[in-house]
């Protein structure tokens, strides 16, 4: 097949003119069919400029921050290798100096621990790898954190280590088994087992011997129940004050309603009884055996306890005090004309006019 080269437009304008090596010279009508074809290469051309004009000087380094080489980029965008070229020296200094910076990580809390770049060559020191071989490099895809790859060989295989680096607090996280291998803080033999759930062990019910189970059943029945204030030498020493042949009155409930005198009247009225004992009638048997029976059936308050018994006659002390249970009966009238002591109504509730 001979190769043709194309020496321009024929001057009928229909045909286009070729001549080969030796000069001799070859026309090529222009029909639909070429017409086509110039059409199609005409928006292919069209495209590859457009694609080379989109590719910026920034898109470009962000490819080759991303790790592709200027060779990559020139073969998929189409645009030349030279230009890419030029800003390969700014981006390779960029992930160098990343690079770096994980190496120099402390691996550890101890400020004594080991960085990066020292205990990933010891580690792999022990498994035979050359040390010349291990490689460090950073790349980044767009705004993503730096991702820290080392690589080595190993018994003529390419392996890779693969860290997140967070430039800002210095700490590599592990992405991968070799990466955690090479900088887990303790060197240990299989698998590291799994640390221990404190928080299930501290909620683990603990068991309960027979002695905390009859204490808490003592507990449990004493729960509820009132204690008792008065002591044994307390209610004994109650008991002395209160007279053996005396028992305290009922205090009156305060919701029953009741036509009976309240506790602080029949008290008035036994300090209104209690005065005429001392004035001269005395001397008449009559008015004294009444008087007697007047302060029999008074009713007994314990108020009458505390004051002095100035008006009981001799002989009556050892009468019964306490209140009776019924209305008191009044006194029955003598057939003598002396006066004698009023009725217990005429008391309380006044002499009728």
């Amino acid at each position: 097949m001979r190769e043709l080269e194309l020496l321009g437009l024929h001057s009928d304008e229909q045909h286009l003119v070729f001549t080969d090596e030796e000069g001799v010279r070859y026309t090529v009508t222009i029909d639909d069919q070429l017409r086509q074809l110039v059409r199609t290469e005409r928006r292919a051309l069209a495209s590859l400029t457009n694609k080379q004009s989109e590719l910026t000087p920034r898109d470009m380094q962000r490819l080759m921050r991303a790790g592709m080489t200027p060779a990559e980029i020139a073969v998929s965008y189409q645009v030349d290798q030279a230009t890419v070229a030029q800003f390969e020296h700014v981006i390779l200094g960029e992930r160098a100096y990343i690079a770096n910076l994980a190496k120099a990580t402390t691996i550890g809390s101890d400020r004594q621990s080991p960085t990066a770049g020292e205990l990933v060559p010891n580690r792999l020191a022990t498994r035979g790898v050359d040390p010349t071989s291990i490689t460090w490099d950073a790349t980044r895809t767009g705004h993503q954190p730096w991702i820290v790859k080392v690589s080595f060989v190993q018994a003529a295989n390419q392996l890779e280590a693969t860290w997140e680096f967070d430039q800002r607090h210095h700490t590599l996280t592990a992405l991968d088994d070799e990466a955690r291998w090479l900088t887990e803080t303790s060197v240990t033999s299989g698998v590291l087992p799994p640390a221990p759930n404190r928080a299930h062990q501290a909620a683990a019910p603990q068991p309960i011997d027979g002695q905390t189970l009859s204490l808490l059943d003592r507990l449990a029945a004493r729960r509820g129940q009132r204690q008792s204030v008065l002591t044994e030498t307390s209610e004994d020493t109650t008991a002395n004050l209160i007279p053996v042949d005396e028992e305290p009155t009922p205090l009156p409930k305060p919701e029953v309603m009741s036509s009976e005198p309240s506790a602080p009247a029949q008290e008035d009225a036994v300090a209104t009884t209690e005065l005429p004992l001392t004035s001269p009638l005395d001397s008449e048997d009559s008015a004294t055996q009444s008087a007697a029976k007047v302060v029999e059936e008074l009713p007994h308050s314990e108020a009458e306890d505390d004051e002095p018994k100035t008006g009981i006659l001799p002989g009556m002390e050892g009468l019964s005090a306490s209140a009776p249970e019924t209305e008191p009966t009044p006194p029955k009238r003598t057939k003598r004309g002396r006066p004698s002591v009023p009725q217990w109504d005429d008391i309380i509730f006044g002499r009728g006019k």
